[in-house]
């Protein structure tokens, strides 16, 4: 009897060193995958912990060191610039630290620099008061050569002439009325030999600026021109001149003063 076209063929088994080979690539194939896997995550989690570590507190402003400061007190200097708040370094714009910094009276230029991992530098350059105008509460409010409000104390400091017909002062940071401007070009122009002697800037008449000595006379300069002559003519005068019972030093030529006695 023939055999049934459908009986089942007999299965011809695998040679047992090909599927030992293709059990070998496998597994080489899994572990190549996995390494692949591993290098990845590694540069994923060495990124994540980077950036992580930047925003550390450990990596928060613990120190602020400032030069150049003398009358801006640090505290108020740490809080113009946020400093106070101990943010992390790596938000911080030194060029936004270093404005915030100017805006406060005494300061005129400011540069500001991080240092990792926790510190914040500032170049300062303060202003240099060079008058004082009476307040309206009878303060003292001590100006810079531009006109800006500085500080304002109960006493007059010595060493600063007065300017008058100013106008009144305002909150330290503002600026004077631009009446005070040839005054206070005076003011800075004056020799320090002679500047504890003057005790009043005055703009008088017109353009015409006089000043009022200690203890007594009136040096009369005609408009602000010429300074750097009339100072020299001034500090001569008032360092070298028989000036008692001085009535009035007239500087307006200033290569021919004139001096007028009581």
């Amino acid at each position: 009897m023939s055999a049934s076209p459908t009986s089942a063929r007999p299965r011809v088994g695998i040679d047992p060193r090909i599927k030992r080979r293709r059990i070998e690539v496998l597994r080489t194939e899994g572990r190549k995958r996995l390494r692949n896997f591993a290098a990845a995550f590694g540069v994923v989690a060495l990124a994540a912990g980077a950036v992580g570590a930047t925003r550390s507190p450990l990596l928060d402003v613990d120190y602020v060191d400032a030069t150049g400061i003398e009358h801006t007190p640090r505290q108020e200097l740490l809080a113009a610039t946020g400093l106070d708040r101990h943010p992390l370094l790596i938000d911080l714009d030194t060029e936004q630290l270093a404005a915030a910094a100017r805006r406060l009276p005494w300061i005129a230029t400011a540069k500001a620099e991080k240092q990792w991992p926790g510190t914040v530098r500032f170049e300062i350059t303060e202003r240099v008061a060079r008058a004082v105008v009476r307040t309206e509460a009878g303060q003292w409010a001590l100006a810079d050569v531009e006109g800006r409000v500085l500080e304002v104390v109960p006493e007059r400091p010595p060493g600063l002439p007065a300017i008058s017909k100013a106008g009144l002062p305002g909150a330290p940071g503002t600026m004077l009325a631009k009446e005070a401007a040839a005054p206070l070009a005076v003011a800075a122009a004056l020799p320090d030999a002679v500047r504890d002697k003057v005790g009043e800037v005055v703009a008088a008449e017109g353009d015409t600026i006089e000043l009022n000595l200690w203890p007594s006379g009136v040096v009369r300069l005609g408009p602000p021109d010429q300074l750097p002559a009339k100072m020299e003519a001034l500090a001569t005068m008032l360092t070298k001149a028989d000036l008692r019972r001085l009535s009035v030093l007239d500087l307006r030529v200033p290569t021919a003063p004139v001096l007028t006695r009581r």
